[in-house]
């Protein structure tokens, strides 16, 4: 027997069940899928899936299972899940299927997916949200080609792959270079421009100039990268100049695959001359992505050469799948559709004018690739209708695109759009640590730093320690010093420290959804001591909201002492208690969390504790 208790919860009553015997329950449904406000001749869809009442369940669940099928009349253009790693397949224009699987979990929320559907070239979906009226709001803008991209659409690129062949590569990582390659190589695309440079002390090209993929010249690549064999010293600098400069079309989007295990031992040493003399020699603007393999390279030197070229660092652990993260890379980027892409948005009641966009991650100019689905999340300073307009290359021909987006107020906002926020901040954080860690020390950038930490639950291995019960959330300048004193481990540039930092940092600044807490709610970030992600028992995201557990009571985190000092007093399982806990969900939510809390909601803040005899 199935019944209804109330609180989005089912009762499930079975008799009788023999000992040693098993009983299944199913439950079936049909949902109505809701239609988001349509924005011109675009439909955008959202599905809810129920699942923040799993946190009441006695055990995580063994097998954890979520499988969409999206079947459309209309193309189906972006598709958005906050807070599960969700796979995604498109198999073609009308059908998607998103899939999440997990073992050993509980839900902390809801799964909510986005999508949309339209026939354009380019489809965008935005979506906004403003926590209060004096303060800036967040957008969330999505951006993807259609699936039956045609073949003139797709943009000719000129790459060059650099690969480290020096003694340090033998064995295993060195086949698995040879074989990402050859797989790198195999998927050109027809008219694509390419060549290859292996290099240890000295530098070898395929080919002095870059070659046309056609038939012929793929089988001499592949010959020229099965005689690749290891050995001598690694010469950086020669081989990054020398792949720069083979690019001679600004036009066309030109990009540096660079593969390395080891530090820089012949020719130019000096971490900030080579990466100087790199930028140097780019005089076309090709976009760097380096692959660090192992503990033995400079992942600082790594990650300023992408950032000084526009470009991206990734890290393959030791053990790790160099093959596989090299093959995943180069399919995400084969085929570009719309490239040197930049924005700007425009008010509606008057074109000329600017919302006063900022901090808009990623930055511009990127490209945008077939089968890839862009995620920019940035800042807002006042509500408007509005548009946004995509400008970039397509098929070398200047191109223009206008979508409208809106900018909504304070009073509007949904607060399921919270996450923006989050994912945002997820981003800026990235982006502060990324710019200490290049250009050193800036007091501001570590006071913004610790608190966007603080508001948002962003915590990273420099601001661990806000979770400690004997720091003070109010104690800026403590605080300060605290993250000032554990930034010092961006020092480490090589080995297993340097290279856990800044994957850990690229990883932040490719994130597509806002952080997602354990399955107990806690807060989890990457331990440089434990070498991986933990959770802070100390710190939870409820709602939304981050709350840091201090002295035994849990405190919202933007709670100021003069709200504290104003707050109104409640105790536990009284009447008012009850009247607060029915204002909603989200309240509840606060509440569950025990008998000592403390938080904001509707313009008012609350404490709630138990009276003690004392004072009474």
């Amino acid at each position: 027997m199935l019944e209804w208790v109330g609180h989005g919860l089912y009762k499930t009553s079975v008799f009788p069940i023999p000992a040693g015997a098993k009983r299944t329950v199913t439950l079936k449904y049909d949902l109505l899928i809701k239609q988001l406000t349509p924005i011109r001749d675009e439909q955008a869809f959202e599905m809810m899936l129920p699942l923040k009442g799993a946190k009441f369940s006695s055990h995580p669940l063994k097998e954890f299972a979520i499988n969409v099928d999206i079947q459309t009349t209309q193309p189906i253009g972006n598709i958005y899940v906050n807070g599960y790693q969700v796979e995604e397949k498109q198999i073609n224009a009308h059908h998607s299927t998103v899939s999440y699987k997990a073992e050993n979990t509980i839900p902390s929320t809801d799964f909510r997916m986005l999508y949309d559907v339209s026939d354009k070239l380019l489809l965008t979906q935005g979506i906004s949200y403003k926590n209060k009226a004096d303060v800036d709001g967040y957008f969330l803008l999505l951006a993807r080609p259609k699936f039956d991209v045609q073949p003139e659409q797709i943009t000719r690129k000129s790459i060059v792959f650099v690969i480290d062949r020096s003694g340090s590569m033998s064995g295993k990582k060195i086949e698995q270079a040879k074989s990402a390659l050859s797989f790198c190589l195999s998927h050109l695309n027809k008219d694509d421009l390419f060549n290859i440079i292996a290099y240890d002390t000295q530098i070898e090209q395929f080919k002095p100039e870059l070659q046309k993929f056609n038939s012929e010249n793929l089988g001499l690549a592949l010959a020229f990268v099965e005689r690749i064999t290891d050995g001598g010293s690694t010469n950086i600098n020669d081989a990054l100049t020398e792949a720069v400069k083979m690019f001679q079309n600004h036009e066309m989007p030109s990009y540096v695959v660079f593969l390395t295990d080891g530090l820089p031992t012949a020719g130019e040493q000096n971490e900030m001359k080579i990466a100087r003399n790199v930028q140097i020699a780019n005089e076309h603007r090709a976009r760097i992505f380096s692959f660090g393999v192992g503990y033995d390279v400079n992942s600082r030197l790594l990650d300023r050469l992408s950032n000084d070229n526009n470009g991206l660092s990734e890290y393959v652990l030791p053990d790790g799948d160099l093959e596989g993260a090299v093959s995943r890379f180069y399919a995400g980027i084969a085929s570009p559709v719309v490239t040197g892409v930049k924005l700007a948005f425009r008010g509606l009641d008057d074109p000329n004018s600017d919302p006063v966009v900022t901090r808009v991650y990623p930055q511009t100019p990127f490209d945008i690739f077939s089968g890839q689905q862009v995620v920019l999340a940035g800042r807002y300073k006042k509500e408007m209708k509005g548009e946004v307009v995509i400008t970039g290359q397509l098929a070398g021909q200047e191109k223009t695109f206008t979508f409208p987006i809106r900018f909504v107020s304070h009073e509007e906002s949904a607060s399921e759009n919270r996450f923006i926020g989050q994912l945002w901040a997820t981003r800026r954080v990235a982006s502060l640590i990324d710019q200490i860690d290049l250009n050193g020390k800036n007091q501001e950038l570590i006071d913004e730093l610790v608190k966007l930490a603080t508001e948002f639950g962003i915590i990273t291995p420099y601001t661990s320690f806000l979770a400690q019960d004997d720091v003070k959330l109010s104690e800026v300048v403590e605080n300060r010093k605290l993250a000032t004193v554990q930034l010092e481990s961006l020092q480490d540039a090589e080995g297993a420290s340097g290279v856990q930092q800044r994957a850990e940092k690229q990883r932040m600044y490719k994130a597509d959804a806002s952080p997602a807490a354990a399955a107990s709610g806690n807060v989890t970030y990457f331990s440089l001591t434990e070498n991986k992600q933990v959770e802070l028992a100390g710190c939870k995201q409820i709602g939304g909201q981050t709350f840091f557990q201090k002295q035994g009571v849990w405190m919202e985190s933007k709670l100021t002492e003069e709200q504290l000092k104003n707050a109104i007093k409640i105790t536990p399982f009284s009447e008012a208690y009850f009247q607060l806990a029915d204002t909603n969900d989200e309240v509840r939510s606060f509440l569950a969390l025990g008998e000592k809390v403390s938080f904001e909601t509707g313009g008012k803040t609350y404490i709630i504790e138990a009276v003690s005899a004392q004072s009474k």
